[in-house]
């Protein structure tokens, strides 16, 4: 492994001075320890480097939430809860116009008849 990270380092130094940026991409479960573990190397070995490090899949889910995405998630996952203790059964918890509602999930997916054969196949495509 130590090996792989100094042909790495070495790569790093020799790259050319007139590309503008690098990317180096790390796989998921590496054995040197994540994406955050080779920026870190980079940054300490190559400090003129302006390193960022992006994990693609918090990307691919959305990235950070934002102040209002937390609330919104938190008022409905409350909601939720309530509504279950209440006795509500098969409905959507949903927030229309700021306020919490419940839709039956019959009346949710109603208005679905066929599902798009693109997005089955983009589905398809990504799981495999």
């Amino acid at each position: 492994m130590r090996n792989d990270v100094d042909v790495l380092l070495k790569k790093i130094k020799n790259w050319r001075s007139s590309k503008s940026s690098k990317i180096v991409i790390v796989a998921e479960g590496d054995d040197f320890g994540g994406a955050y573990k080779v920026g870190d190397l980079i940054r300490t070995t190559c400090p003129e480097f302006d390193v960022r490090v992006t994990v693609l899949g918090h990307i691919q889910r959305g990235g950070n939430p934002s102040c209002m995405e937390r609330v919104n998630a938190s008022l409905v996952g409350y909601n939720a809860v309530l509504a279950l203790k209440s006795g509500h059964k098969n409905e959507m918890v949903g927030i229309v116009n700021k306020k919490i509602t419940f839709t039956p999930f019959e009346k949710a997916v109603k208005h679905i008849e066929t599902l798009d054969k693109d997005l089955l196949n983009m589905i398809e495509v990504l799981s495999s």
